[in-house]
């Protein structure tokens, strides 16, 4: 595989603007995109940030009235066997 560097630009229209070199021959490629920011504030927004673990939230099958979560999607997985048997 051979990796070719292009710069390109996303216009106002959502058109993505570039140049091919010449040399590049009639195949099929795979276009692979990495976004450049240059405003560190936005940089920082697809950093991962970890929390500590007594900052992570558990729970939130209280307001469901659900035995536990297993149980539940034990029940969804036979409710969804269910059904596509007798289709």
């Amino acid at each position: 595989m051979v990796s070719i560097r292009l710069r390109a630009t996303l216009n106002s229209s959502g058109k993505l603007d570039f140049d091919l070199p010449d040399s590049l021959p009639d195949e099929d490629f795979e276009l692979v995109l990495n976004v450049v920011r240059e405003d560190k504030a936005d940089n920082e927004l697809f950093v991962f940030q970890n929390k500590p673990a007594s900052e992570i939230e558990i729970g939130g099958w209280e307001g469901y009235n659900l035995p536990d979560s297993a149980e539940y999607v034990e029940e969804l997985r036979r409710k969804v066997w269910r059904k596509l048997e007798l289709e």
